[in-house]
């Protein structure tokens, strides 16, 4: 999706944090936007935001854990503005260690940072192909998503399945005008910073920091703008990115955890004998370049 005027986007968790970032950066794009939140208020104050743009502005609440809710967001995104061409799943948060959590904390996580995607990918996606005029989606995970991170071990296992869940979708999808990619943002000026465990819970927030690294003093000191995401969003869908990777500092930390990971893997097999077969293979995301592997 190169040129995104006059078309529509849906941002699920879009009434305050990244998600408005990325509202507003769509807006200033040409694009219609719907901003879908579980919040009232959050979703009033949102339409504050665009008194410039309120004709291109539709806000929907939604409870994104819930599938019927889906269902009522996304004929009332398309009665509203016609087809969607872009879907923005936002909708995440919690921290937590993994020896603390309850069955209730994996469960209020697990749908609010994993079947809140699930959810918005089963609903929006048959509608962007059925309308053929291409599309994009965006699924935002986490750089906790690439790597384990200090005092968040269960959000980290939703954010590397939000991960996985992206990088599948792009495979099964290629070629077929619908771009797909993963959003794993660092620290951000967002209330994400500030949920807890789950719902109704006290609990100490996670620092964005992988294992190994030492939190900031001020974490929000460090953090970005919710605008400056939005627009490397932007970015990213008209590059048609796998992977959206906002903070470039945290990259010692991802060099670390791969340089981990390669130097665990077993030396390469020999080159097989003279008169054999001599094909290698390759696969990536979504593109299979040889088919036939060596034997043995």
């Amino acid at each position: 999706m190169k040129d995104l005027k006059g078309k529509t986007a849906f941002v699920a968790g879009g009434a305050a944090g990244m998600g408005l970032g990325m509202a507003r950066a769509f807006a200033a794009e040409g694009m219609n936007v719907v901003v879908a939140d579980v919040r009232a208020e959050a979703l009033e104050q949102a339409r504050g935001e665009f008194q410039s743009g309120a004709d291109r502005l539709h806000t929907v609440r939604l409870d994104a854990t819930d599938r019927a809710d889906w269902l009522r967001a996304a004929d009332e995104a398309e009665s509203v503005f016609g087809r969607v061409h872009l879907l923005c799943n936002n909708v995440g948060g919690g921290a937590g260690l993994l020896r603390d959590a309850s069955f209730d904390d994996w469960d209020w996580m697990l749908g609010v940072n994993l079947r809140s995607t699930i959810n918005g990918v089963h609903t929006m996606l048959p509608r962007i192909l059925a309308h053929g005029q291409g599309g994009h989606i965006v699924n935002t995970s986490s750089l906790a998503g690439l790597a384990p991170f200090h005092g968040g071990g269960v959000y980290s296992v939703m954010k590397f399945a939000v991960t996985g869940l992206t990088e599948s979708l792009r495979a099964e999808l290629a070629g077929r005008d619908v771009g797909v990619s993963v959003l794993c943002p660092g620290l951000t000026k967002s209330s994400g910073a500030t949920s807890r465990l789950r719902a109704g819970q006290a609990g100490a927030p996670t620092s964005a920091v992988p294992a190994g690294g030492s939190p900031p003093a001020n974490p929000m000191a460090v953090a970005m703008d919710p605008d400056e995401v939005g627009r490397k969003v932007v970015r990213g869908v008209k590059h048609n990115d796998l992977y959206i990777l906002t903070h470039a500092e945290v990259r010692i930390f991802i060099d670390g955890y791969f340089e981990e990971l390669l130097g665990a893997m077993p030396p390469p097999r020999p080159p097989p004998p003279p008169g054999g077969p001599a094909r290698k293979y390759s696969v990536k995301f979504g593109e299979v370049y040889e088919t036939a592997r060596p034997e043995g």
